[in-house]
């Protein structure tokens, strides 16, 4: 269907933001004989009209006789570059408002890794224990309990870990 058809016929480019169509560089890319990349968030449209996020590479072709005799056009799908980004925003934004809930909680909280390492401390907790944030940081959560409970946690805590449970352990005795 392509074949004999005008570039700007088959590759339809438009600017992501302004959606004005943009042509296509061969005409620069022969004339001038340097390879070009666009540095504007472009999209391609498809035959059935819908849009992909693209990067535009173009690159001269140099015949035998040394001149330019056509022109390489890559266009890279950018689809998920752009997904990735908005999953990482999202998590941005869901990681700001988890620390927000915990900040601001009237509970102590106390956040550990598998390990059993402090990695998140409250205001509340800081009420509680007696202790500043940076000083738990990275701590052992035993730390925060007598000695003579350490052997008792670090059992049901590895338990839990085994069963792939993710519940707080609120009693160290039966």
């Amino acid at each position: 269907e392509a074949v004999g058809r005008d570039m700007d016929d088959v590759v339809v480019l438009r600017h992501e933001e302004t959606k004005e169509v943009l042509h296509s560089p061969i005409g620069y890319v022969v004339q001038e004989g340097k390879p070009l990349t666009r540095s504007i968030p472009l999209v391609m449209a498809s035959k059935g009209g819908s849009e992909c996020p693209v990067e535009e590479r173009a690159a001269p072709v140099h015949g035998s006789g040394g001149g330019v005799s056509g022109a390489v056009l890559v266009y890279r799908n950018l689809t998920p570059v752009k997904e990735r980004q908005r999953f990482e925003q999202a998590l941005k934004e869901s990681e700001l408002r988890f620390q927000s809930l915990v900040r601001s909680a009237p509970d102590a909280i106390v956040v550990v890794d598998r390990r059993g390492t402090i990695r998140s401390w409250n205001n509340a907790a800081s009420c509680l224990f007696g202790y500043d944030e940076q000083e738990v940081l990275g701590q052992p959560v035993t730390m925060l309990m007598p000695a003579r409970y350490h052997e008792t946690h670090q059992a049901r805590f590895q338990q839990a870990i085994e069963r792939g449970e993710a519940r707080p352990i609120t009693r160290l005795s039966d």
